[in-house]
């Protein structure tokens, strides 16, 4: 895949139940290289599901192949944030999927098993998004993904702005997902946390794929001279 101004020439695969993980620095190409997985982005090249070429234009078409995306700006991208909690869990349906109508019965039933799932603190769920705290609000973002298992999570920096005990409710939604066969692309900038987390890694650096890690035994300072170039 490539992009003229974004990213150049970059070529990986992700197994079902693997979670990948992608570091580099800001301005690597790895967000916007993910917007172009989920058709956000345009991109040259080719993209293969089970060893099919598909076209991803928009994210309708890629929702329709099983592919769910949640995004690194969670307030202004993942969540509308003067609507109800409900509103959010089902927004899915509402933006992409052509599929407005839900009667109310249903959205309080689904709602309220997302609630549950992802543990949500929240008074009810008709309170509004922007009254949550920034953990809550990004297990909305997650939740609102998981009505239905997808193939392939992509997850561009989850846990950013969150406290640490919804960080690792969030680590341990990824490797529930993964146990049950659904492959994660995992974007991080802590370093840390998507070595820890991925089975792969792969380090960006100036738009291009710079190197591909198995993370055992890896160390942060291998990554670094990647991400970086220096001491190479």
């Amino acid at each position: 895949m490539s992009h003229p101004r974004l990213f150049n020439d970059i070529s990986f695969s992700v197994r079902a139940g693997e979670v990948l993980g992608f570091f580099g620095l800001v301005g690597s190409g790895r967000s916007d290289l993910m917007k172009s997985i989920f058709g956000l982005e345009s991109y040259q090249g080719e993209i293969l599901i089970d060893g099919a070429p598909v076209v991803l234009r928009n994210p309708r078409h890629a929702i329709e192949h099983g592919i769910a995306f949640v995004t690194e700006n969670r307030k202004e991208e993942g969540l509308v944030l003067m609507h109800y909690v409900g509103m959010n869990v089902h927004h899915v349906a509402f933006q992409h999927t052509g599929s407005a109508f839900i009667s109310h019965k249903k959205e309080l039933k689904q709602t309220i098993q997302a609630i549950q799932r992802m543990n949500i603190k929240v008074n009810s769920p008709h309170q509004l998004v922007s009254t949550l705290s920034g953990g809550n609000q990004q297990k909305i973002v997650l939740s609102k993904w998981l009505e239905k298992l997808p193939r392939i999570l992509i997850l561009d920096e989850p846990t950013r702005g969150v406290d640490v005990v919804a960080k690792f409710e969030i680590y341990n939604v990824i490797r529930q997902l993964s146990a049950q066969g659904t492959a994660i692309i995992l974007v991080s900038s802590e370093l840390p946390e998507v070595m820890a987390l991925s089975d792969r890694l792969i380090v960006m650096r100036n738009k291009k794929i710079a190197a591909t890690f198995s993370s055992a035994g890896l160390t942060q300072t291998q990554v670094m001279i990647e991400a970086t170039g220096v001491g190479q």
